[in-house]
């Protein structure tokens, strides 16, 4: 891969410890800060240049992709969406959000696509919030996809959702309602599937 890197903990959320790296001496100090801090794995990807944005999606047999959100992070110095930034108090270190984003219809019919694929591949349900990177070409990059957006009524997955014609309370009941809905048509035995292979996994592990 090529410098700069973006390093994170694995298993965190609201990008707790989040670092862009530049060369093999901060990649090596940021991985063991994970490895020491977080107590857990780090993961390393490629830094994408451009543009960062969101879609958000809600439903399961029908995943419906909301207006896309982009964040405007400012100079050079703060090209990616840190914890401080995320949960900053005042207007000059805070992301400016847009929605929906400046983007040609095409391209923002073809990103909805991806991120409705991406949440189907990847079985996630009810609803999920997927990020992405633009690159100065608009092809876009998946960062990651969240299974469990903020649901803060200031939260990005919020604010699409309002663009899409949600109120916060509609949101919330739609949510319900789908979940509600996807445990009424379960397989009746999908339960007890699931717990024979976590018995069968546990057993694995204890070999």
């Amino acid at each position: 891969m090529k410098y700069p890197l973006i390093v994170k903990p694995r298993g965190e959320a609201a990008s707790f410890g989040l670092q862009i790296v530049h060369d093999a001496q901060s990649l090596k100090e940021s991985v063991n800060h994970i490895l020491l801090d977080y107590k857990q794995p780090a993961l390393v990807e490629e830094f994408i240049e451009g543009r960062e944005i969101c879609v958000g999606i809600l439903g399961n047999d029908a995943p419906q992709a909301f207006p896309i959100l982009e964040l405007l992070l400012g100079s050079d110095e703060d090209r990616i969406y840190t914890h401080e930034r995320k949960f900053a108090r005042s207007a000059r270190r805070s992301a400016r959000k847009v929605c929906p984003a400046e983007l040609p219809p095409e391209t923002s019919a073809y990103i909805q696509k991806i991120a409705v694929q991406a949440f189907q591949v990847l079985t996630i349900h009810d609803f999920a919030r997927i990020d992405f990177r633009l690159d100065k070409y608009n092809q876009p990059y998946i960062l990651e996809v969240n299974s469990m957006a903020s649901l803060n009524p200031h939260s990005s997955f919020v604010h699409t959702a309002k663009k899409a014609g949600y109120s916060y309370n509609q949101l919330i009941n739609q949510i319900v309602e789908v979940a509600c809905e996807r445990y009424a048509t379960e397989e009746p035995d999908y339960f007890n599937r699931h717990e024979n292979n976590f018995q069968i996994n546990n057993k694995i592990k204890e070999k």
